[in-house]
């Protein structure tokens, strides 16, 4: 359980500052949010359609 599956990065400047950025490694899925606790549901939510291959972007 120590594989790294995404990235969660906050957005530091600009008009977008104070957001979250996240993206899933696998199948590209990604998003914006306010809360980093949002990024980090975004990371596990794609991650997890991806492992049981779902379709995420059915959403």
């Amino acid at each position: 359980m120590q594989d790294t599956v995404g990235r969660i990065l906050k957005t530091l400047h600009g008009k977008e500052a104070g957001t979250w950025f996240w993206t899933c490694c696998e199948g590209g899925a990604n998003g914006k949010v306010p809360t980093k606790d949002e990024a980090v549901v975004g990371v596990e939510r794609a991650y997890t359609r991806r492992v049981v291959k779902a379709d995420w972007r059915a959403m």
